[in-house]
């Protein structure tokens, strides 16, 4: 069973008033109500990390994605680098993600560990708003026990950004709390805590595959920019299934055929369409990044260059 950021009906305050945007994952201990309350989250206490094995000494995983577009305006004067066998391309943004598995409670910080989960905090900041236009979004999917086929976690055709995911704060500097990722540097947010309940849901694995997406502002297409995996998993340790193991952010070279058909088969009137390519070279990760934590560096590249299919399937 995963659960998601949800709100609470009739809810619409945030946190608390003189409350501080978060901007980036806290360190334990904390309560994810300070991300905003009337959430599923905000009554659980965040005890510890843990490693992707399970050792009670985990961190926060932070990756970096260099994005890359076909320049579509060689007069601008941008840098290009080769890509897709022979295109140029400008650097248009990056895509920065925090990531980390969790133990909690809704007991408070000595209370017995009833809430375990991952988390993924960031967002895009874009660079270049003339190749891919100003139109950026977050596609994600997700299978555990009751979804083995995979499901879409919320949204529209083109996902979820920002105000899309409950108390987004759109000031970094507003008294109001709610999050908002790195402050003004990132401009497209995406936010999720999903979690179990140890003892009463069923030992699982909970799969993640989350995209960044842009809309095609002549065809209407999505555009998948970037996709990466997470997950987390109760399957490893004895009852009541407290124990936690988990794989970080692994980016992937193209959109998994379950993440296409899944948005095709909800949305059969709007094209989907794997952009992911190559750099015809490896570049250094661009300077000048608002880094939020030190973390791994990937270099990607984006092409309007069509759907493709041959593609690994998540586990």
């Amino acid at each position: 069973m995963k659960y998601a950021l949800i709100a609470g009906f009739g809810v619409i305050a945030f946190a608390s008033p003189a409350s501080a945007v978060v901007t980036s994952l806290p360190s334990p201990v904390f309560g994810w109500g300070q991300f905003g309350g009337g959430l599923s989250i905000s009554n659980i206490t965040v005890q510890q990390y843990v490693t992707p094995s399970g050792a009670p000494s985990g961190a926060i995983d932070v990756v970096n994605a260099a994005i890359y577009a076909p320049d579509t305006s060689p007069g601008d004067g941008d840098p290009t680098v080769a890509c897709n066998g022979g295109q140029s391309c400008a650097l248009i943004g990056n895509l920065q993600f925090q990531f980390a598995l969790w133990r909690g409670s809704t007991l408070g910080p000595a209370g017995a560990i009833n809430r375990v989960g991952a988390t993924v905090f960031g967002g895009f900041q874009l660079f270049d708003s003339v190749d891919l236009g100003t139109d950026f979004s977050f596609l994600q999917i997700y299978t555990d026990s009751g979804s083995p086929n995979g499901t879409i976690d919320g949204g529209g055709f083109d996902g979820k950004v920002n105000s899309g995911i409950p108390r987004y704060n759109p000031d970094p500097g507003s008294p109001f709390g709610g999050w908002n990722y790195g402050g003004t540097a990132y401009q497209y947010d995406f936010f999720d805590v999903p979690f179990d309940r140890p003892g009463i849901d069923p030992a699982e694995d909970v799969l993640f595959e989350t995209a960044l997406t842009a809309l095609d502002p002549v065809t209407g297409a999505v555009d998948i920019l970037a996709d990466f995996t997470w997950d987390f998993s109760t399957l490893d340790g004895p009852a009541p299934h407290d124990f936690l193991t988990g794989d970080p952010i692994t980016f992937q070279n193209a959109p998994s055929d379950r993440l296409l058909q899944l948005y095709e088969n909800s949305f059969p009137t709007v094209s989907y369409r794997n952009g992911i390519a190559a750099l015809d070279i490896t570049v250094p990760e661009p300077s000048g990044l608002a880094v939020v934590a030190s973390g791994i560096g990937f270099t990607l590249a984006f092409g309007r260059i069509g759907k493709r299919r041959t593609v690994r399937s998540r586990r």
